[in-house]
């Protein structure tokens, strides 16, 4: 079993609509089949946003 990943650092990430865009990007591909948000995400990201915008099936957390 193997797998492809890509990482999207949050510093370069400077507003919560931002990772949102790049959230549902990935929603969105059908190659992509899981998405994995590592928390704590910086104070001016809003977590819980992000968390319920990830699409329940490719949730892997």
């Amino acid at each position: 079993m193997g797998f492809f990943e890509t990482r999207h650092a949050p510093r370069q990430i400077q507003t919560t609509i931002a990772l949102l865009t790049i959230v549902q990007t990935l929603n969105d591909d059908a190659t992509v089949h899981g998405i994995l948000v590592q928390m704590p995400l910086p104070s001016h990201i809003d977590e819980t946003l992000i968390t319920e915008a990830i699409d329940p099936r490719k949730d892997v957390d």
